[in-house]
């Protein structure tokens, strides 16, 4: 028999509060402890207590009214400077600045609501958060000497991020024996992919996001994957590895940092699950295009590119990727493939222009002529030639044009050179307009 769930709600609010006092006094107990060990200790402690959720309540409001309370509560504890220093010393303690414990809190309310009925999938959600995220940190820490990081990105290790995925894949493998009727095969290469995933989610995130998105990202796996054969999981794998041995590939050959790299793994791999093979290599010659052609020259290699690159060149294709699969939006194959182009000319307009030293003239028309035969008339190939309309092949030819023009003025206009991130995420807003624009006029042409 369950508990009332308001006698739940004040049980749970309690033990989380004396854990959080608790840890805040050991700091000035032991004072030459690391401020990483008692926010660690929080942290494992957290996860165990809210595991109990879908055994305490056999509904979902109490779980969100304690999402309420905590968040509300580490608000308060993170703007009074008293509370900050007293209480909030286990969260707090760090010089690193985080919202780990925001992430934590709305994590674990989407999580249990999507998955209620279905325990397993919460249990390895939030075990993997709070026991691999935990390893892997303390390995980082103590052997941790390959760091992958740039830019703005957090500080993380080879040897940390290999720590999260041995862990994510043991509790993964273990749970989903012990407690599910998957098959062996299955269940092992479920496993593997959810340990390859999140520790990818892990080592990507900034400012503690990865609170957030390490349980989302392992229950929506977990969703997907358990219900498939187990030769489809194989194919799934192998495109996940494929991919893994392009961004190795590519790591000393671009100016990419290696989580930026990590980055565009996941990125890609999310194409190809919400749109297909088609799509993903579209997403690839890309990502080719950028890298050789040019070819990075010296000045170009010496600076370094973090996950904001990645991120403004893949977050149109991703959104429109979504609409694809969630919106069933008519067409949408089309944009993507002319956002895509339009990303790749700007692009190489700005490569041209700022690390070859290329005229505007000359730089324009570059973008323009890699952009139709790297991402147009593959993509054509792709989608069928006998689904080319010719609205859509002068359409698309404009697109880049105007892409073209676009990179022109920005050069004009902007103090900003390559060196920071202003110029790729207007050029993004830039391919989503023209790509949507360019859909809209075929669509109406064709209608």
């Amino acid at each position: 028999m369950m508990l009332s769930p308001w006698i739940g709600i004040f049980l749970v609010a309690g033990i989380l509060m004396g854990v959080m006092g608790f840890l805040s006094w050991i700091p000035k107990k032991f004072p030459n402890m690391p401020a990483e060990i008692p926010r660690k200790l929080l942290h494992v402690l957290m996860g165990l207590s809210v595991l109990s959720f879908p055994w305490l309540f056999n509904e979902r409001w109490p779980v969100l009214v304690i999402a309420a309370i905590a968040l509300i509560a580490f608000i308060v504890i993170r703007k009074i400077k008293a509370l900050k220093k007293s209480l909030g010393h286990s969260l707090h303690g760090v010089e690193r600045k985080s919202f780990g414990e925001i992430g934590f809190v709305l994590s674990v309310a989407l999580v249990f609501w999507f998955s209620f009925g279905n325990p397993i999938l919460y249990v390895i959600s939030i075990l993997v958060l709070t026991f691999a995220d935990t390893v892997s940190a303390f390995i980082g820490i103590r052997y941790g000497t390959r760091n992958m990081a740039s830019g703005i990105e957090d500080k993380k290790s080879f040897e940390g991020s290999f720590a999260f995925f041995s862990m994510a894949f043991i509790i993964s493998l273990t749970c989903l024996l012990l407690f599910t009727n998957v098959g062996r095969t299955e269940l092992l290469l479920i496993s593997l992919t959810i340990g390859i995933l999140v520790a990818i989610i892990e080592a990507i995130s900034i400012l503690g996001s990865d609170n957030l998105f390490i349980p989302v990202i392992t229950f929506l796996v977990l969703s997907t994957n358990i219900e498939m054969s187990a030769k489809q999981l194989g194919i799934n794998l192998i495109i996940l590895f494929i991919l893994a041995i392009i961004a190795l590939y590519f790591n000393n050959k671009t100016n990419i940092s290696s989580i930026g790299l990590s980055e565009g793994i996941f990125a890609a791999y999310c194409i190809f699950t919400f749109g297909s093979w088609r799509w993903l290599i579209v997403l690839l010659l890309l990502f080719i295009g950028f890298a050789v052609v040019p070819k990075m020259n010296a000045k170009e290699m010496l600076l370094k590119r973090d996950i904001r690159i990645i991120l403004a060149n893949v977050i149109v294709p991703l959104v429109l990727v979504l609409a694809k699969a969630f919106i069933k939006v008519e067409g949408i194959s089309y944009a993507f493939v002319i956002a895509i182009g339009a990303q790749l000319c700007m692009n190489t307009f700005a490569r041209f222009r700022f690390y070859y030293l290329y005229s505007n003239r000359k730089s324009f028309w570059l973008g323009i002529v890699e952009a139709v035969c790297v991402i147009l008339v593959p993509s054509a190939l792709l989608f069928g030639i006998a689904n080319q309309t010719l609205a859509g092949i002068i359409a698309g030819i404009l697109s880049m044009i105007i892409a073209g023009v676009v990179a022109v003025d920005l050069e004009k206009t902007l103090i900003d050179k390559p060196e920071t991130y202003q110029r790729d995420w207007l050029q993004a807003a830039a391919a989503l307009v023209i790509s949507l624009i360019s859909l809209f006029t075929v669509t109406m042409i064709g209608g």
